[in-house]
């Protein structure tokens, strides 16, 4: 990857990760990280599979938006979820970066307050964002190996902050963690 390149994407990653968010946990208990499905979706969800090997399933209520870029977006009328892969690889012959090395990096561009589930399986960092009353978002890092999944989950509800946790940690990485 070339230097510009990676300069591009670690401004995205800050950009990304550098704004204000409310007290968050350090660890999300519950749910299994990483299970690739929505905890209460129907008997026939929509499978989100990206390029490099990401997936979820969402309830049938979301249609599937495939940008230009490669990212998708799911959307249901009130809720979005954006979705975009990076693949980091290495130089000539030197080893694809694993998930922990790319999370503690991650770790350096994400504010206090963060959630953040508990590795080793499930690699993450995610901050809620209010921009208005009635404008929320979730922005998301998910990290496996040799790969970084950037989510932006846009809500209305505040309500609705624990169905984006959940969506955010169900999204299963391409060596299904």
């Amino acid at each position: 990857m070339s230097r510009r390149r990676s300069a591009a994407i670690l401004g995205l990653l800050i950009l990304l990760l550098s704004t204000s968010c409310t007290a968050g946990s350090s660890e999300l208990a519950g749910q299994a990280c990483g299970s690739g499905r929505l905890p209460g979706v129907g008997l026939t969800p929509v499978r989100l599979l990206l390029d490099n090997g990401w997936e979820l399933q969402l309830p049938s209520s979301f249609a599937r938006i495939e940008n230009a870029d490669g990212s998708v977006q799911p959307a249901d009328g009130a809720r979005v979820i954006y979705l975009s892969a990076l693949t980091i690889r290495p130089r000539d012959s030197a080893p694809i970066p694993p998930a922990s090395e790319l999370h503690r990096n991650m770790t350096k561009l994400t504010e206090s307050g963060a959630y953040e589930p508990g590795g080793p399986i499930c690699w993450g960092h995610a901050q809620f964002v209010t921009k208005g009353t009635n404008d929320l978002e979730l922005k998301a890092t998910r990290e496996a190996d040799g790969t970084v999944l950037t989510c932006v989950i846009s809500f209305r509800d505040r309500q609705d902050l624990d169905w984006a946790l959940g969506v955010w940690k169900a999204i299963r990485a391409p060596t299904g963690g």
